[in-house]
């Protein structure tokens, strides 16, 4: 066995690594110029071994390339370069900016108060001014209120907003978590 036949069986060992392993990297390097070129020499890697392995490294790449994940970052990204795309943070600018100053309640905010008035404002750096596009701010409310779904409580509160988001138009609490039946759990 010669050193390109020992290459042509790590090369699809290290993509599998790479790809479970590292897979937030793989995916941003892989919809890059040069990933797609890397794509492009392993698949003239695998022809000039055998075209059948040519022809299947092609197959596992358009397959990659078509997963939703690599499909969906790749419109992401692309999309953010777009005109009229518009983020949380140009959203946020223009509900409560007038004339480059933040306001609320008809009243302007200094920016120090910022993070008080608007819990789901944060800053990337320091502290500024969140009307002026320099800025750098994030808006955070939809993931705090996902995560709070997703992620396992400690108390027993938690029961009662996933009745009442789901399974429940009134407000009343499921059998399982009253008063009444903590008993159960005793013995």
């Amino acid at each position: 066995m010669n050193s390109t036949e020992y290459i042509g069986q790590l090369i699809p060992l290290l993509l599998f690594y790479a790809f479970f392993a590292f897979p937030d990297q793989m995916l941003s390097t892989s919809i890059t110029y040069l990933g797609r070129f890397v794509s492009i020499l392993i698949i003239t890697f695998y022809t000039c071994l055998h075209p059948l392995y040519g022809l299947a490294m092609c197959a596992f790449v358009i397959l990659y390339y078509q997963m939703d994940c690599v499909e969906g970052f790749g419109d992401s990204q692309y999309q953010s370069d777009a005109e009229g795309f518009t983020t949380n943070e140009d959203n946020f600018r223009e509900n409560h900016c007038e004339k480059e100053k933040l306001i609320y309640k008809s009243q302007p905010v200094k920016h120090e108060n910022v993070e008080h008035i608007f819990p789901e404002l944060s800053f990337t750096d320091e502290t500024c001014n969140p009307c002026d596009k320099n800025c750098g701010i994030s808006i955070s409310n939809r993931l705090d209120q996902q995560e709070e779904l997703t992620y396992p409580k400690a108390g027993t509160e938690w029961v009662s907003q996933i009745w009442e988001k789901w399974f429940s138009s009134d407000k009343t609490l499921p059998y399982a978590h009253t008063e009444t039946n903590t008993h159960y759990g005793k013995y």
